[in-house]
């Protein structure tokens, strides 16, 4: 006599796909339950001063004020506008300043040495000679959006950069190279002169335009 395993019926399939999702959610939405529950403790408790950390209910209702009166959209909308703007001009200085670090010797040479000992300090740190040279108007918040992303950008294109094969860099470098050798044989008069004087009679004479 053989005993078979009977296959398991599709609601019990079910629940046991179920089960693990739910475990995922719960542990997902668990710490902002746990922070929510402290916030609220704390204010009902006086655990912090209420101009540090106002209750729950306070800041709900001054969301609801300011959606209603259009507050709310007009700042959120000055808000990501200047992320947008000091992220986009951080990412991208970032990006060519990591690239120049890493590939050019005499960049690193020169300039790693400070951008280490700026980048050790919070920009927080840095506010008061910001002020000095930049103001306390829009631009100090697109200086400061800039300089926290670019610290990080720089960071990480330096060691991606370092990180990429050197037989990679090679083939890139020889690829680089035939595609300019092609092109000055094409467009540059003394290059077709030297390659091929046949061709190179056929170009109209100096002076004379296309």
């Amino acid at each position: 006599m053989t005993l078979t395993a009977s296959a398991p019926r599709p609601v019990e399939q079910r629940l046991t796909n179920l089960l693990p999702f739910l475990a995922n959610v719960a542990y997902t939405i668990s710490l902002p339950l746990v922070l929510l529950l402290a916030w609220g403790l704390s204010s009902r408790f006086g655990w912090l001063p209420q101009q540090i950390l106002p209750a729950p209910e306070v800041v709900w209702a001054t969301i609801v004020e300011l959606w209603r009166d259009g507050s709310l959209i007009e700042h959120t909308l000055v808000s990501l506008r200047r992320v947008a703007v000091g992220f986009s001009i951080g990412a991208l200085s970032g990006l060519l300043a990591g690239a120049a670090l890493r590939l050019l010797p005499v960049v690193r040479s020169f300039v790693w040495p400070v951008f280490t000992a700026v980048a050790q300090v919070n920009t927080l740190a840095w506010l008061p000679l910001l002020v000095l040279f930049v103001g306390i108007d829009e631009e100090l918040k697109y200086v400061c959006i800039a300089w926290s992303t670019a610290i990080p950008v720089i960071l990480a294109t330096k060691r991606s950069i370092a990180d990429v094969p050197l037989t990679l860099w090679n083939s890139v470098a020889s690829s680089i190279s035939h595609r300019c050798s092609g092109y000055q044989q094409l467009s540059c008069r003394p290059h077709c002169r030297l390659c091929s004087p046949a061709f190179a009679k056929d170009w109209p004479p100096r002076g004379r335009a296309w």
